[in-house]
């Protein structure tokens, strides 16, 4: 278990509430709370650049994506 891993564990649930109660940017506050707390997972990007779609942050939604992408290059389902 990596540290902090349950800490940031507890950001990405509260995240996927949020997003699941159409609150975008708690689920965005979440996101940037694990990843501060050290989580490195990449489905952060895709989550967090899907939030600033519902909120009209589409610059912050493309470089979130981008990153989201490129690290995704191996997984043919995505394009």
């Amino acid at each position: 278990m990596e540290e902090n891993e349950e800490e940031w564990d507890e950001y990405i649930d509260e995240s996927i509430e949020a997003y699941g109660e159409a609150n975008y940017a708690e689920a965005i506050k979440y996101v940037n709370m694990a990843q501060e707390a050290g989580c490195k997972e990449n489905f952060l990007y895709g989550h967090r650049g899907e939030c600033n779609i519902k909120l009209a942050n589409f610059q912050a939604a493309i470089d979130d994506l981008t990153i989201y992408l490129d690290n995704e290059k191996d997984n043919i389902g995505l394009y």
